[in-house]
């Protein structure tokens, strides 16, 4: 039986760990318990292991237990040995696989199947198979698991049993690779409303035993991004359709109890898309425009604080320590200084990186799109 601390889906603090995608349910991206890189050693990061999977890596890790799972689109999850990247086991799902979630002793993955799969995390025997009854997209929306229940988002949003795989309830909204947010006992999930889709997207905040909903607000446009709640507020990117194709882009911050918009910030007009997602402390809320910038704002105000060149990429941004992580389509992972935008480090992968970086225990480790998974550790000084 799950204890207090894993049936919520938080992280545990006495453990190095990255249990989810975007480290936590509340989707964040940044982790408080990771003191052993910091803004003037990170430059020594230099490559710990390198593993090759049978397809790209589109995936981004989970840490937990001494071991990274990662899924690749060869159509499998694996379990790697966090020290050397030995492969522990690789289990097989009928569709590219998501980000994974580890709760306990437990794997969640889904699928572009429309499948959704709970594994032993130390054996990889699977538990449970369930249908998701709609149609994943390309990029398979990562589970996000608190409170015993597993919410998957494919054409609709599921809710399943964490222990049985038993489908809870089901809301058809609408939100192609969009992980919903958990914080405050409330489900959060930007999403249009096939029903009324010429409202356009809105933001919704669902409780998590029904799916009905609390609270439901415009967001002016499609929110395609996995939402983040950090100090009682949720934030999501925003992009709107426009002539010609270029479209403007802005993040958007809401009072996480009642849906009012608390400042919306413009971050640059492009005609690229991207899946990736802000990651969020308490005083900053980074994310990489499509425009071609990596933007820094005020978390409260929604001031820019810095921005700086960045290649268009769909990897999520994380946070560990004052220093922020991103992977970019030039085939480079990249380290900044959260105060100013400093680049202060950077690193080869011999693949464009969609997978998001995770940060555990002095180690940072992606995936990218020539099928390998990839671990930097700090250089010693000896």
């Amino acid at each position: 039986m799950l204890g207090a601390l894993e049936a919520s889906g938080a992280p545990d603090p006495r453990l190095p760990s990255w249990p989810q995608y975007r480290f936590g349910p509340a989707h964040t991206g940044a982790s408080p318990y990771e003191h052993l890189l910091t803004r003037s050693n990170v430059g020594r990061l230099r490559l710990a292991w390198a593993v090759r999977t049978g397809g790209e890596v589109w995936s981004s890790p989970a840490v937990g237990n001494g071991i990274v799972y990662i899924g690749s689109n060869d159509k499998h999850v694996y379990a790697l040995r966090a020290t050397t990247g030995a492969k522990l086991w690789r289990a097989a799902v009928g569709g590219d696989p998501s980000a994974p979630a580890l709760v306990g002793s437990e794997l969640y993955v889904s699928a572009n199947n429309a499948f959704a799969y709970a594994f032993n995390a130390a054996t990889g025997k699977q538990l449970w198979r369930t249908n998701l009854l709609g149609s994943q997209g390309a990029f398979p929306a990562a589970p996000t698991v608190a409170g015993g229940a597993v919410y998957v988002m494919d054409d609709g949003l599921v809710a399943l049993d964490a222990s049985t795989g038993m489908m809870r309830w089901r809301l058809q909204i609408d939100c192609f690779s969009c992980p919903v947010a958990f914080a405050n006992g409330t489900v959060y999930t930007a999403a249009t409303d096939p029903s009324d889709s010429a409202a356009g997207g809105r933001m919704y905040a669902l409780d998590p035993a029904t799916g009905k909903s609390r609270w439901a607000t415009s967001l002016g446009g499609t929110g395609a991004f996995t939402p983040a709640v950090a100090e009682g507020i949720v934030y999501v990117g925003i992009d709107v359709d426009a002539a010609g194709g270029i479209r403007p882009w802005s993040i958007a911050a809401f009072d996480a109890a009642t849906g009012r918009q608390l400042w919306r910030s413009g971050i640059g007009r492009s005609k690229y898309l991207t899946w990736a997602s802000a990651a969020v402390t308490a005083r900053r809320v980074v994310f990489p425009s499509p425009a071609g910038r990596l933007v820094a704002l005020d978390a409260k105000t929604g001031r820019r604080l810095w921005s700086v060149p960045f290649r268009v990429t769909d990897s999520a941004p994380a946070i560990a320590n004052g220093v922020v992580y991103v992977g970019s389509t030039d085939k480079h992972l990249y380290a900044f200084d959260i105060r100013t935008g400093r680049q202060i480090w950077r690193a080869a992968t011999g693949g464009e990186i969609t997978s998001s970086p995770t940060i555990a225990g002095g180690t940072v480790i992606v995936g990218s799109d020539d099928g390998v998974v990839r671990a930097f550790r700090l250089r010693s000084t000896r």
